[in-house]
């Protein structure tokens, strides 16, 4: 099916399963999120209506004033990141404003949601992370970090304490909830690393690069496990599917999924280190590969049988 709704670019996608019934959010350069249901009804037969056409949202969100840029889930509420510097707390039920959260000094490139804590993790062009208590009335943050020395691109919650942030500056930093005045661990890297996703059950976070590789970091260590060099020309995104399947896209208009064939040895519990002296750990290529540029590509959608073959990452 297609959602057509939106009068922009769909910049970000967020699912649940709400009242037994399955939604998909989306946040788009429309100023607006839209909630709809990406399972079209069955249309009577000889209806010269498409079927796999979706039109109309169930519900509107509307408040900010630019591009929206990004999307978490908590609880009964959606989180909304935008490029007019700002976050809207919204309730699902009502599709009411129920919170700005206001103090980024430029555009919100990224939120994520801690469920257990009830807080949201933003970050922005500023150069700062900001962590907001969803639980209080107050519009003013409860946490900033400032460690990054550009844009800060993504934050993703890696375990119950720790969260990753990765910047326009070739680092990727891991910081312990527990203890926000500076970072656990620092990683150095060759190019600026885009959207990230963590695997709790193993206690790894992918990385994927502007020069289009993908590596797989130990969040308890910091350290560089795997690099996946056949990957894109640039890797724009990645998420787990399963423990053991990883899937990325990039802007070759390419999906690709990886299987973990065989489990790594050591802590994966999910049990993150106490806060200690902060660690940097250099995971430069030997020969680095550094973008030449790039222009924005339209992904296009694939059937099954269209993806890349599956990739078999060896864990030694």
């Amino acid at each position: 099916s297609t959602y057509e709704g939106h009068d922009g670019s769909v910049n970000a996608i967020k699912v649940l399963n709400h009242q037994d019934a399955l939604y998909a959010f989306t946040a788009s350069g429309d100023t607006t999120v839209h909630m709809w249901n990406p399972i079209p009804q069955q249309r009577k037969r000889g209806d010269p209506n498409d079927e796999s056409r979706i039109q109309s949202p169930k519900k509107i969100f509307k408040g900010h004033t630019h591009v929206v840029s990004s999307l978490a889930l908590l609880g009964d509420n959606v989180v909304s990141g935008s490029h007019d510097c700002s976050l809207r707390l919204w309730e699902i039920e009502t599709g009411k404003c129920k919170r700005k959260l206001t103090g980024h000094g430029q555009e919100v490139t990224s939120v994520e949601t801690h469920e257990g804590r009830q807080i949201a993790i933003s970050c922005s062009g500023d150069k700062t992370i900001r962590l907001w208590d969803c639980r209080q009335s107050s519009s003013k943050e409860i946490s900033l970090c400032e460690g990054h020395d550009d844009i800060v691109n993504n934050v993703t919650l890696c375990n119950e304490n720790v969260f990753a942030s990765s910047s326009e500056d070739n680092t990727v930093k891991l910081w312990d909830l527990r203890k926000l005045s500076s970072p656990l661990h620092v990683i150095r890297t060759s190019s600026p690393v885009n959207k990230m996703a963590s695997n709790s059950p193993m206690q790894l976070l992918a990385l994927p690069h502007d020069t289009g590789s993908i590596k797989l970091i130990d969040i308890s260590t910091a350290t560089r496990v795997c690099r996946l060099s056949k990957g894109h020309s640039f890797a724009c995104a990645v998420d787990w599917i399963s423990p053991t399947r990883l899937v990325s896209c990039g802007f070759d208009g390419k999906v690709k999924t990886w299987h973990l064939k065989k489990r790594m040895k050591g802590n994966r519990q999910g049990r993150s280190p106490h806060p200690t002296e902060a660690s940097t750990v250099d995971d430069k290529d030997d020969v680095a590969v550094l973008k030449k540029g790039h222009s924005k590509t339209n992904l296009s959608a694939h059937d099954e049988n269209s993806y890349e073959s599956d990739s078999t990452i060896h864990m030694i």
